[in-house]
This record gives C-alpha cells, sequence and structure tokens, in this order.
C-alpha cells in the first residue's frame, strides 16, 4: 500500500530527473504502437496508457482483472476478465497488446495461447516484460524472462517474432535500481517514524544526481544486451 501511494505522489515527476524511474520513462519504443491498424485488445490495461500511443483510427478494448484493477490500480477497464481465459471469440482482434501482464500471471503459456487463439491471421502480438526489476505488485509477481527466453515462450505459441528489443544500457538499469532502493528507505522512515526521515530531501537530491551520472554513462554505450530493464516482443500470427 506505501509503495501505491508513493507512485501516485511521484506522478507528477514522472518526465523529470526527479523520479526514481525516470530513465524508464524516457521511451522511444511507441513507434512500434503507431503502426498498428483495428481493433486491438490491450490485455492488463492498468489505467489505458497503451491507448495515447496507438493510431486514432484504432478501436481500443482494454481487460483487466478485477483483482487488480479495481483493488491494486483502482482503474476501470472496458471489460473485466482473466488473461488466461480470454472472454472472446477466435481470430477477433487484429492486435494483442501484453504490456508488462505475462510477470504477473501464474500460467504466462496459457496467456500467450490466449492472445493468439483470438488473433486474426496476419494480426499482432506486442510482449513486454521487465528483466532488471525489482519485485512489484506482490504477490502477483512470478516470472522473469531473457529475451531469448521471451521469444521462445511465444514462438512455441505459433508466431513468429520481427523485433526483438532489449531497453536499458547497464549504467541506465543500474541507476534505476540504486534509485529505487533509495525510494523505498524513506518509505520505511515513515512506517516507523524514524528521525532518519529528517534525510528526506538529501535522499530526493541524490536521486537526481544518480538519473544524470546514469544517462551521461549510458550515452556512449550501444550495449543494451547486457542487462536491460525491460523486453519487448512484436510477433506475428502467420496461421
Amino acid at each position: 500500500m506505501e509503495a501505491r501511494t508513493a507512485k501516485r505522489w511521484l506522478e507528477p515527476l514522472r518526465n523529470t530527473p526527479l523520479h526514481p524511474q525516470w530513465l524508464l520513462r524516457r521511451r522511444t519504443e511507441e513507434q512500434e504502437l503507431q503502426t498498428i491498424a483495428g481493433t486491438v485488445l490491450d490485455v492488463g490495461c492498468a489505467d489505458k496508457r497503451a491507448r495515447a500511443s496507438l493510431p486514432a483510427s484504432c478501436s481500443h478494448v482494454g481487460l483487466d482483472y478485477p483483482a487488480t484493477a479495481s483493488h491494486l490500480y483502482q482503474t476501470q477497464p472496458d471489460i473485466f476478465g482473466d488473461a488466461q481465459i480470454l472472454p472472446f471469440r477466435s481470430e477477433s482482434f487484429d492486435a494483442v497488446l501484453l504490456l508488462h501482464v505475462l510477470e504477473h500471471l501464474p500460467d504466462p503459456d496459457r496467456t500467450v495461447a490466449e492472445a493468439v487463439r483470438v488473433l486474426r491471421i496476419g494480426g499482432r502480438l506486442v510482449i513486454e516484460t521487465p528483466f532488471v526489476y525489482p519485485v512489484h505488485d506482490a504477490p502477483f509477481d512470478y516470472h522473469r524472462w531473457t529475451p531469448d527466453g521471451l521469444a521462445q515462450l511465444a514462438e512455441r505459441h505459433g508466431v513468429v517474432v520481427h523485433v526483438r528489443r532489449s531497453a536499458g544500457k547497464p549504467a541506465e538499469t543500474g541507476a534505476v535500481l540504486f534509485n529505487l532502493g533509495l525510494g523505498f528507505t524513506p518509505l520505511g522512515w515513515i512506517r516507523r517514524k524514524s528521525p532518519w526521515l529528517a534525510l528526506a530531501p538529501a535522499v530526493a537530491i541524490l536521486i537526481v544526481v544518480i538519473n544524470v551520472i546514469g544517462w551521461l554513462l549510458g550515452r556512449p554505450d550501444a550495449d543494451k544486451s547486457t542487462m536491460p530493464h525491460r523486453i519487448r516482443l512484436v510477433c506475428e500470427k502467420v496461421h
């Protein structure tokens, strides 16, 4: 609960170096969503943020599980449902999004199989998961995949992976993890009413410094395969 409260407090800072996850927010992959057309199923849609990256001509359907939508995120999807048993006919959608969803499900294979089932032939499946990232939304956080492992998961359900993208250079990912550790520390001080809370302004300054250092060290580095903070696949259903 404290982590979710802190997340709401920090939301206005999400695009500034004051935010512990600033280096995650600097996203460049949304052009992949901008090329999608037709009817799109957004599984685990949360606040439907992905809809803003889709073309205006797309028809967006947001689905989420009652326990996470109502109790965890306090959001309202278009449809309540289980990603492991999708309440739609086969070949109903031109695209399916599984953005930061698979790690939260006990049976990710079943979820991918269901996503492929409701896709039309030629439709696109976009999967994104974290790799180097803390436990979050506990107790609903079960899995982490390498890029090869995630591609293997998708391909065994009959899709072809056209794009495999890792995001996060080692310095950037390291800075994010360090800052998240710094960010969670004052929450413990608040819970225990510790006098260490007086150091909270210093923590905020250190977060900015670490963000800038991570950004600067990451600029000349092209390596995004060793220590990515997230992985994205763009797949096609071919039969």
